[in-house]
């Protein structure tokens, strides 16, 4: 009879956890993007101010996406060094590259909704 690890079991379910935590991330910050870009006639007025915070919400959300869209892409890449070299475990480099990853989306992500949560703010009439 074979009996499971527990903490294997936890480990794949924080995996799990945080690969959905990213991808709504991803899917946040896209349609945020997408849709403050769309309809930036109705966002942006003669007496808008503030239009930094703005313009900088759509720079960290750019940011974003892209690591959002890198991050499963390092990570594959470090999967196949591991698969390539027949090694059976992660090393501390391979889990910087992805965490690096997925901190670079998370940061980003919450700076651009704080930036425009600060334009929207500012400009509240």
């Amino acid at each position: 009879m074979q009996t499971t690890n527990p903490y294997e079991e936890i480990s794949s379910r924080i995996e799990e956890l945080c690969n959905q935590s990213y991808q709504r991330i991803f899917t946040l910050a896209t349609g945020t993007l997408a849709l403050s870009v769309t309809f930036r006639s109705s966002l942006i007025s003669e007496t808008s101010t503030s239009l930094w915070a703005l313009k900088l919400s759509w720079v960290a959300l750019l940011i974003s996406v892209l690591s959002g869209v890198l991050t499963p892409l390092v990570e594959a890449l470090v999967w196949a060094k591991i698969v390539a070299t027949k090694s059976d475990r992660l090393t501390a480099r391979h889990k910087a590259l992805v965490g690096i990853a997925a901190a670079i989306t998370t940061a980003s992500f919450m700076s651009g909704m704080i930036f425009f949560a600060t334009y929207a703010l500012l400009n509240i009439k």
